[in-house]
């Protein structure tokens, strides 16, 4: 999707002024949003072209604060997005042909889109939110940048350019930083309760499993700020089988080398997630109105039952011995790379203790039957040696954990939606229709495995 040429994705941008006049230009078809297209595929959560494109066209610099709207057919490949733009040029006026008009004067006008007034009013309620993340408001840019260009200079690394837009949603923003020493990448993540500190985990993390984990050029503890060298495309750009299955077995490893430092971790940005927690969110899950509101009614009350089976599964995969470690949360090939053919891990915003086989949730998307195999060989071959057990006996714990990796994932997406992306299902920026977690969950549930 990202590389296919024959994407059209139809931009337009968003800009208020200080009184919340919204900036609209006149076109063959009425008036609507500045706007511009790209043959190419642009994420909701965006992209250095979107910046670029408007810079050019309404004449001026701008910063995308935030994605207000987006529609995508992956099936026709084109997309629809409404960008929120800060205007960053002192004293910037706009074109000639664009005129400022209040929300409740679009009415009148004869729009190019009769949709947009109903989008916009949908949009500005919302954003009045306190869960609004700090990055979507304007004035955090300029006053994180000040940040990102005392910190780089402090590194002998003054920027070179203008920082670029990798991503930004509900739950971090990433900037590609040209410099005179090469790319680094600053991140913001966001406050959750079911997050840790980024910042202060990957800190940690670095001190404790050097070589593993990105050492940070800078961080700002209490605003969640990273600084970070470039070290890479992901692992999913630049892979091997070689390399996946080293990182598998160099991953099994670290969490082994954790289990000593626990109360460290916890100490440094992790959260407590172990089995006896996941038993005690079962009701924050079976009673959710973010379930109930969206599952089948014969799916709600399989799962509204499943209280016992979760508990004896819990207990189950607890009985089996396995220790707590430390966990990434969300770890796929996109948060891995492979500098200098070493496996790295990064992107530690879910990092917790516990059962170490939370880990393994990216194994259940794996089609290829055999690297999916080879990969859960590589990742059980340590522990093996580790608590002296059969890998059949290790394979039953997969198989017990599995759904729980799943279920793990629900309690985290529930705590999402409360607490951030105002209230919007973490999956609609993804694409996806269903929960894919909860589908493996159901699925267990309904075969009793």
């Amino acid at each position: 999707m990202l590389t296919d040429p024959n994407w059209n994705c139809h931009l337009r941008a968003l800009l208020l002024d200080d009184s919340g006049r919204i900036l609209l230009t006149e076109t063959e078809q009425g008036w609507d949003l500045p706007a511009a297209s790209l043959p190419q595929y642009i994420s909701p959560m965006g992209n250095p072209l979107i910046a670029q494109t408007f810079n050019a066209s309404i004449n001026g610099q701008f910063h995308p604060l935030y994605c207000a709207w987006f529609k995508t057919n992956v099936d026709e490949k084109w997309g629809r997005r409404i960008y929120r733009l800060e205007v960053l040029t002192p004293g910037w006026n706009p074109p000639d042909h664009c005129r400022w008009f209040h929300l409740e004067e679009l009415a009148s006008l004869s729009l190019a889109d009769p949709e947009l007034p109903d989008t916009l009013h949908t949009h500005l309620a919302a954003r009045t939110s306190p869960k609004t993340a700090p990055w979507a408001r304007p004035g955090w840019y300029g006053e994180t940048l000040n940040w990102i260009h005392e910190n780089l200079e402090n590194q002998n690394r003054p920027l070179s350019g203008p920082p670029e837009l990798v991503k930004t949603w509900a739950l971090s923003i990433v900037l590609r930083l040209p410099t005179q020493s090469g790319l680094a990448y600053f991140k913001a993540a966001c406050f959750s309760p079911l997050f840790g500190n980024e910042a202060a985990s990957t800190q940690f993390l670095a001190q404790r499993f050097p070589g593993q984990v990105p050492a940070p050029l800078a961080v700002d503890i209490p605003n969640n700020w990273l600084l970070l060298e470039d070290f890479g495309k992901a692992l999913y750009e630049n892979k091997t089988p070689e390399i996946r299955v080293e990182a598998q077995r160099r991953y099994a490893q670290l969490q082994i080398q954790s289990i000593p430092h626990l109360d460290s971790l916890l100490q440094n940005g992790c959260l407590d997630r172990r089995l006896a927690w996941m038993q005690e969110k079962i009701p924050y899950v079976l009673q959710a109105e973010e379930i109930a509101r969206v599952l089948a009614p014969d799916d709600l009350a399989i799962l509204k039952q499943a209280a016992p089976w979760l508990e004896a599964r819990l207990r189950a995969l607890s009985d089996m011995g396995i220790p707590a470690t430390l966990v990434h949360g969300d770890l796929h090939e996109g948060n891995m790379a492979a500098p200098n053919g070493q496996p790295l891990y990064f992107d530690w915003t879910d990092a917790c203790i516990s059962h170490p086989f939370m880990d393994l949730l990216a194994l259940l998307w794996e089609e290829d039957e055999t690297a999916r195999e080879s990969l859960l060989a590589a990742y059980l071959q340590p522990w093996q040696e580790h608590l002296s057990l059969s890998q059949e006996t290790l394979r039953q714990a997969w198989e017990l954990a599995k759904p729980i990796t799943a279920f793990n994932q629900i309690i985290s997406y529930i705590s999402l939606e409360r607490h951030q992306n105002d209230g919007l299902p973490v999956n609609v920026l993804f694409g996806a229709e269903e929960d894919p977690f909860m589908n493996i969950l159901l699925e267990a549930i309904r075969s009793k495995t």
